[in-house]
């Protein structure tokens, strides 16, 4: 019930309930990377899938590069959790929400 709250809730940000929901994969087949990444390419391909009806046929091409991180995460992620130092904890909190903004008001200029 937590997660489908949660993906409901999402839908207002910037991943909709994808972000829900690969964050559940992760933490759920933590220990099977088979299933883990299998998880993760089928909740991936629903997304690129829900977006074709919806924006141009390019565009949900474009999400298929998601499939490119897999190998990156594979090699670089041990499972292990990253600094503790304050700076490293509250940068993304701070730049993610900010970068999205600066590009949300660049689309407003632009496109006005």
């Amino acid at each position: 019930m937590a997660v489908l709250v949660l993906c409901i809730l999402s839908v207002f940000g910037d991943w909709a309930m994808f972000d829900v929901l690969y964050a559940l994969t992760f933490f759920r087949y933590r220990e099977n990377p088979r299933e883990k990444w299998l998880t993760f390419s089928g909740i991936t391909l629903v997304c690129c899938v829900s977006m074709l009806g919806n924006e141009p046929i390019w565009s949900g091409l474009f999400q298929l590069g998601i499939f490119l991180v897999i190998p990156l995460i594979q090699y670089c992620y041990n499972g292990e959790s990253g600094s503790k130092k304050p700076f490293h904890k509250w940068f993304f909190y701070v730049f993610y929400p900010l970068h999205l903004l600066v590009l949300g008001i660049l689309r407003w200029v632009v496109f006005a």
